[in-house]
């Protein structure tokens, strides 16, 4: 590649004078004099933040995701993985140790409250429900288990007092739904004694009521306790527990992935053009270091073709009639001219080089995060080649950057079909508190 190329590559006019290329050696010699080690600019480290944080959000919704297709329970995983552990140690199924939010569901024509019950009710809807002759060994098992998340198991009698009943017409007794079943009596009772809450319009209804919600999840707790957990918004589905049909919450969940993955990808992008700039970078500081070895003698154009046109006259009187100073001199200029065309070869190289370093940098870091990603999780080979056959119907070829979309489009097909095959699932029967 000419000099000449090189600079208009590099984005740098070439000089045509000694002046001009003077000024250029300055120019070169002060970029080069700049330290640009570990410089990235202050959006480009936001930018890495935000795709780790859309990353680490998509992993943990897949894991949920995984974890509702599996089972119909609303509950967090990481409590379902518990129950699982804890059942196949009992040698019961993990119908045997429900979850109290699996057993309660909120009646279609109050649905507008569901985010409001689900605040009131979800500390006892994550308590697992232990039979009486079972707690010994319950409480022997998670003494000797990390299970990452916090546990909560209470024991139920085998005779239970009779429900209550609710102390007024607003009451969230009226608003819910118990399953039957060997548990249905103990959490009628439940409710009734600790969540007897009135479901109120605003929030000066509460001054009139002992315990009671509003729409927006305000929550008095007695006469002079109130709390408002704003730590996820109140209509938000994925947080909710309750109910033994998952649909709802992973239509959700598919929403926030969608969200999620769009974040990751703006944030990839932003970061591939970071990439690239500091690519064009790494070829102009390269050129401005081939521009101080050189000297404007070696393109001065005029002066040079002035001086060759003179030597090469001088040459040609002296090689005349003299074949073999005249084919060593043929021999030496084709040697010289391979010398040229490699110098110019190495140091496009030596820039491609430098470009290759740090996208290699980067493959290397998405490696990293990718292991990270799937540390401990196995897949059948009968599932991997399953999975295969998916995307590769998507599209054939599949590379760094069509992969998200690919996987998106992946995910939505599953869920499709997930859906469908609950159309096909008979619910528990139920039966108003």
């Amino acid at each position: 590649m000419a000099f000449s190329d090189e600079l208009t590559r590099a984005g740098i006019a070439a000089p045509n004078s000694a002046t001009e290329f003077a000024e250029l050696k300055e120019t070169g010699r002060r970029e080069l004099a700049k330290d640009i080690t570990g410089q990235a600019p202050l959006h480009e480290h936001a930018d890495h933040e935000e795709y780790s944080l859309a990353r680490n959000a998509l992993r943990e919704i897949d894991r949920e995701l995984a974890a509702l297709r599996s089972r119909r329970s609303n509950l967090p995983s990481a409590l379902q993985d518990a129950r699982h552990w804890l059942a196949g140690q009992l040698d019961v199924p993990e119908s045997a140790l429900p979850f109290a939010g699996e057993l309660i569901e909120i009646r279609t024509d109050y649905a507008d409250w569901t985010g409001a019950i689900e605040r009131v009710l979800g500390p006892l809807a994550s308590t697992m429900l232990v039979q009486e002759r079972q707690l010994a060994s319950i409480r022997r098992l998670v003494e000797r288990r990390y299970f990452g998340t916090r546990l909560v198991f209470e024991s139920v009698p085998s005779l239970s007092n009779p429900p209550r009943k609710a102390r007024t017409a607003e009451s969230l007794l009226h608003r819910v739904r118990v399953v039957d079943g060997p548990f249905s009596d103990w959490l009628g009772w439940k409710l009734g004694a600790d969540y007897d809450f009135d479901c109120v319009e605003s929030p000066d209804d509460l001054q009139d009521v002992d315990r009671g919600v509003t729409r927006a999840g305000q929550v008095k707790k007695s006469a002079s306790r109130y709390e408002k957990n704003d730590r996820n918004q109140v209509n938000d589905k994925t947080q909710w527990i309750l109910g033994a049909n998952n649909a709802d919450k992973i239509e959700a969940l598919i929403a926030h992935r969608v969200d999620a993955d769009t974040r990751m990808k703006l944030a990839d992008e932003r970061l591939t053009r970071a990439q690239s700039d500091r690519d064009a970078e790494t070829r102009r500081r390269a050129v401005f270091e081939n521009v101080g070895r050189r000297a404007w003698a070696e393109l001065d154009r005029a002066a040079s073709d002035e001086l060759v046109g003179s030597r090469e006259c001088a040459l040609t009187d002296l090689t005349m009639g003299n074949p073999q100073l005249h084919d060593a001199y043929e021999h030496e200029r084709t040697i010289r001219q391979r010398w040229d065309a490699a110098q110019v070869e190495e140091r496009a190289a030596g820039i491609d080089l430098g470009v290759c370093a740090d996208r290699l940098r980067l493959l290397e870091d998405d490696h990293a995060r990718l292991n990270t990603l799937v540390a401990g999780t196995e897949i059948s080979d009968i599932d991997s080649a399953a999975i295969e056959t998916r995307f590769r119907s998507v599209q054939r070829k599949i590379d760094r950057g069509s992969i998200g979309g690919i996987g998106q489009k992946v995910t939505n097909s599953l869920h499709s079909e997930a859906t469908v095959s609950y159309t096909h699932l008979t619910l528990p029967t139920n039966r108003e508190v």
